[in-house]
């Protein structure tokens, strides 16, 4: 399998958040920057950048004509623009991965795309797959690119250090224009030689300035990921290549190939199905093919307000809510251990492992779980250690009580792609009636698509039943994106 490439965008608000991907992003649109998009519920948002509509979106103020939308849908619905969209992306060839289908992956609280790591190649096999380090987390962590201060507003480090860039760019003009005058490559050899004494690698002609970061404390709300995966989206759209693989050397004088709509699964395990959730309750869901939410009620809180099965009278009680954070007592709890000094942190990061693997949270007979015990202290290694390279307890600790309090059951009701919720029948965190709430709340808005799969093992099921896991979602995809 290819080395996975990891690529850096900038977040709206500043934010340098990491993803990798199964293909390479080669073609990277200097003008991407991105703003924060205008909430919609009736179609895409049509966010532009540089002024127009991103490729791959659907402008909804645009009359599509030849799309092969003989449904009967209402043009500018959910529903329709999913379908013009799978209309074109059909003449794209299906063998092999391709820059027009995209299997997502969104990790868990305290995670990141490692969390992946017997998942991704397989699924990458035959798609493109990209899994984010969301921010807070993983390679993201809380980086932000330091900004300039305005003029007449600098301090003297300021002052110096802009001073120092000026000399460095005008040096560097300078070896500019002594290359623009060479004739012979004894010239060129003496210019490389001057260079190196200078501490400078041969072929150093532009400026190239240190990459400057600074830290953020906010952003933990999930609506803000919401916005982050949105951004994410459209980065990708307009840097993946188009169908003449590289449309910067199109030397034909033509106007390049556009790109093909971007079909995408996304996969939302734990928190990053709240993320979905939240995704669809500001975008709607016409950026999916199909959404598949892992080991996730659509509420962690307990709430005197019932499902929609129990009637009037019903409530969202310990049968439906999280097991162990519920409440204001139990979220102040998980605060006070996810706020603990990083030397004190690894308790808290090993009860998660606890919680999550099944085999951990809910043992079997030994020859049923069949654990040696090194491969439980891999499993321990491996998932405290993912924990611990999160930045900043306190900043998991914040994001905990909003992830922890909203309400995601009529989001859910939103959805109109196929739907497939994993759970695991050991998980620590969720039952399956609470889990089940999603496709409920699916059928209750009109979406027959929806469906369970129900694991042997724990929240975590994609690490524990790897095989499973990787055959069910390519069966899903083959289904969403052949219908």
């Amino acid at each position: 399998m290819p080395h996975p490439h990891y690529t850096t965008f900038e977040a709206s608000d500043g934010a340098l958040l990491t993803f990798k991907s199964s293909l390479p992003i080669e073609n990277p649109d200097p003008s991407f920057i991105p703003t924060s998009p205008i909430l919609t519920f009736t179609g895409p948002t049509g966010t532009t950048t540089s002024g127009t509509v991103p490729t791959g979106t659907t402008d909804t103020n645009t009359t599509e004509t030849g799309s092969g939308n003989t449904s009967g849908t209402a043009a500018g619905t959910p529903a329709a623009n999913r379908l013009r969209s799978a209309s074109k992306a059909s003449v794209i060839a299906e063998e092999g991965p391709n820059y027009s289908r995209l299997i997502l992956l969104l990790h868990g609280f305290s995670g990141s795309s490692e969390y992946f790591d017997r998942n991704f190649d397989e699924l990458a096999k035959n798609h493109w797959v990209v899994a984010w380090d969301m921010r807070g987390h993983g390679k993201s962590g809380l980086r932000k690119k330091k900004r300039k201060p305005r003029a007449g507003m600098m301090d003297d480090d300021d002052a110096e250090e802009e001073e120092e860039e000026g000399k460095e760019v005008e040096e560097n003009q300078d070896a500019r224009e002594r290359d623009a005058g060479k004739r012979d490559e004894g010239t060129e050899g003496q210019n490389k030689a001057a260079g190196a004494k200078q501490g400078k690698p041969p072929g150093h002609n532009s400026p190239k300035k240190k990459e400057k970061y600074d830290t953020y404390t906010g952003g933990y709300h999930v609506a803000r990921l919401a916005v982050d995966l949105k951004n994410m989206l459209d980065f990708i759209k307009t840097s993946r290549l188009g169908p003449d693989n590289n449309n910067n050397n199109n030397n034909s004088g033509s106007q390049p190939n556009p790109k093909p709509p971007l079909e995408i699964v996304a996969i939302g395990c734990s928190i990053g199905a709240a993320i979905l959730w939240t995704y669809i309750e500001l975008f709607t869901d016409t950026d999916f093919s199909g959404l598949i939410f892992v080991d996730q009620a659509p509420l962690q809180d307990r709430s005197p307000f019932g499902s929609c099965s129990d009637g009037d009278d019903g409530v969202w009680d310990a049968t439906k809510s999280h097991k162990g954070c519920y409440d204001e007592r139990t979220m102040l709890a998980a605060q006070a251990a996810w706020n603990l000094p990083p030397s004190q942190r690894h308790a808290t990061h090993l009860a998660l492992v606890d919680e999550c693997l099944g085999y951990r949270y809910e043992p079997l007979p030994t020859d049923t779980d069949d654990i040696s015990e090194q491969e439980r202290k891999r499993d321990e290694d491996f998932f405290t250690r993912i924990s611990a390279q999160c930045p900043s307890g306190e900043w998991l600790a914040r994001l905990i009580a909003d992830h922890t309090r909203y309400d995601h059951r009529e989001a859910c009701e939103g959805i109109t792609c196929p739907v497939l919720v994993m759970g695991g029948k050991r998980s620590g965190c969720f039952s399956l009636e609470g889990m089940e709430e999603v496709v409920k709340r699916a059928r209750k808005g009109g979406n027959e698509k929806a469906q369970v799969s129900w694991y042997e093992s724990g929240h975590w099921l994609f690490w524990e039943e790897a095989d499973k896991f990787n055959g069910e979602v390519l069966e899903f995809v083959r289904r969403c994106w052949s219908e």
